[in-house]
């Protein structure tokens, strides 16, 4: 998967990113969330610049992860200017400088989210392997977790684990896909 996702071009990937912003800020969730945590997108992954700069114009509070190398487990912390706070961390990805880690607790995020590897629509999410976000994840509780993904990342089925967390939906390109009980409303 991370292959064929490396095959996409720099145009492919920032018109399928856009149009996959259109569609994550169409959801009526999404648009009622006034705490959200994003991913900060790394090489080929669905980019989310755009979508963080467009969420905090809109007066949202933006949290992103910060890996602890430590304990192996992300941290949140709240955003306010995607062009100053930001270096490359662990493994080069974007994350806050020191000065500007500013904690958050999970419980006051309504909304994640998610990068992956490959999905299925059942809600199933292929990661990278480090179990990062499955552990920040095991204390959910009432968020909204929305996947973000390339149509060619959703595959039939997944293998699974009893500890893996699934998304409540997943956004792509071409459509929107209710993975779990949770009712949206249009």
């Amino acid at each position: 998967m991370i292959g064929l996702r490396n095959e996409l071009s720099p145009q492919e990937l920032r018109d399928k990113s856009i149009l996959i912003r259109h569609n994550l800020f169409g959801i009526k969730q999404f648009k009622q969330a006034m705490t959200v945590m994003f991913y900060l997108s790394f090489r080929n992954e669905v980019q989310t610049p755009l979508m963080v700069r467009q969420a905090l114009h809109e007066g949202k509070r933006v949290g992103v992860p910060v890996v602890c190398n430590n304990t192996k487990q992300l941290l949140i912390s709240e955003l306010h200017d995607l062009d100053n706070e930001l270096r490359p961390g662990s493994f080069g990805i974007l994350e806050p400088k020191p000065q500007f880690v500013r904690p958050m607790e999970l419980s006051q995020i309504e909304l994640v989210i998610l990068p992956g590897v490959a999905f299925d629509e059942l809600g199933h999410r292929l990661g990278y392997g480090g179990g990062y976000y499955d552990k920040l994840l095991e204390q959910a509780d009432n968020q909204l977790l929305f996947g973000l993904a390339y149509e060619s990342q959703v595959v039939s089925a997944l293998p699974t684990l009893p500890h893996d967390v699934k998304v409540n939906m997943l956004v792509t390109e071409q459509r929107l896909i209710h993975c779990s009980d949770y009712k949206f409303k249009s």
